[in-house]
């Protein structure tokens, strides 16, 4: 009797089937039959062990299976089978970038949870080591070279170049010349760029794009050239001019033979307007290079009352100021020649009279002798 005061029901038994305590699987099902009910603990991988698999298959969501010895496949992701910076592989699709049935080496990046466990890999410590030794023979013989933008943030951007294998270099936003307002549009551009540094032991490659086209400027760039610019800024001193990648200045007392009320610069140099005016003073080693629009005037003031007429004729003033330069260069040439030839006269007269009066004693010691 129970407590309730009923009697117990008979307990059914289950009638025995003949080859039920035989399991007809194959193993690999036997061995999942027995992790889902018989609570067989996963086999564990420590992260960071390098493994050898061999791919087994491609899955819809572009990850890659891969037989490492396990009960269960490994897998590995499409980000972890390669760099950010390996433009080979366009597309984004594992089977550009491992094949079915070949061997890679891989490294355990960690074990997700479930009854299955299933080992997570990576391939990136391998890609990552052998893009350095590409990176560092580059950049020994590359002092400058052309970069892809792959990314972009505040701070500045993210390129690549074949030589890098997949790796990125970052240039900060000071190293942008002609820097545009959202780092987000250079994306996909190609830029000029050469080595600031590139540390294997920190994973680090610093790049300059300024740099390079002020290596350009120095070669291109000469006192008293005429220069086409872009206005990047507005200050009380004067204005500062984007120049092949070079900022220029033209200081305020530069801008006109009158003076210039440091209130009316905005409406003569609008931001993002564009300049021409003739170099003045060249020092690129400190990345300076000095501009005058003062120097195109044809009258003292013409800047302040009619700027788009000077750079209008910007190209025939510059031409007949270098013609001025010309004449007073050869004028100042043949001042030095003939100052030259006057102090050459002037020593040959003082060297002549030297020697006269060093030959005259030497005569009248030896007239007593003769008479002797």
């Amino acid at each position: 009797m129970g407590r309730d005061g009923m009697p117990y029901a008979p307990k059914a038994m289950m009638p025995m089937i003949e080859g039920l305590s035989k399991f007809a699987g194959t193993d690999e099902e036997y061995d999942l039959f027995a992790e889902q009910l018989l609570g067989s603990s996963p086999e564990k991988m420590e992260r960071g062990v390098a493994v050898r698999g061999r791919v087994s298959g491609i899955t819809r969501n572009n990850d890659a299976m891969v037989d490492i010895g396990t009960k269960s496949e490994a897998k590995i992701s499409y980000a972890d089978a390669t760099l950010i910076g390996d433009l080979r592989f366009s597309n984004k699709r594992m089977d550009d970038i491992l094949t079915i049935g070949e061997e890679y080496e891989f490294e355990v990046l960690g074990q997700q949870r479930g009854f299955r466990g299933e080992v997570v890999l990576t391939r990136k410590p391998f890609l990552i080591e052998a893009a350095w030794n590409s990176v560092e023979a580059f950049a020994a013989t590359a002092p400058s070279f052309t970069a892809t933008v792959v990314k972009a943030n505040m701070g500045g951007v993210l390129v690549t170049h074949p030589e890098f294998k997949g790796l990125t270099g970052f240039v900060p936003g000071s190293m942008i010349a002609n820097r545009p307002p959202d780092n987000e549009s250079l994306v996909g551009t190609e830029m000029k760029v050469k080595f600031l540094q590139a540390d294997k032991a920190d994973q680090r490659i610093i790049l300059s794009n300024r740099a390079v086209l002020q290596e350009e400027a120095m070669k291109s760039i000469k006192e008293h050239d005429l220069v086409t610019g872009t206005v990047a800024a507005i200050m009380n001193f004067g204005v500062f001019v984007d120049v092949m990648g070079v900022r220029g200045m033209i200081h305020v007392s530069q801008v006109s033979g009158l003076y210039v009320d440091p209130a009316l610069m905005e409406k003569l140099f609008p931001i993002g307007g564009t300049v021409k005016a003739v170099a003045t003073k060249t020092d690129f080693a400190k990345g300076k290079l000095a501009l005058s629009t003062r120097i195109l005037e044809t009258t003292p003031g013409e800047m302040r009352t009619d700027p788009s007429k000077v750079f209008a004729g910007a190209e025939e003033r510059h031409k007949a100021l270098k013609e001025q330069w010309k004449l007073e260069e050869e004028a100042r040439e043949r001042e030095r020649k003939e100052l030259e030839s006057q102090i050459m006269d002037l020593t040959m007269s003082v060297f002549d009279g030297a020697e006269a009066a060093s030959a005259a004693p030497a005569d009248a010691d030896a007239a007593p002798a003769s008479d002797a």
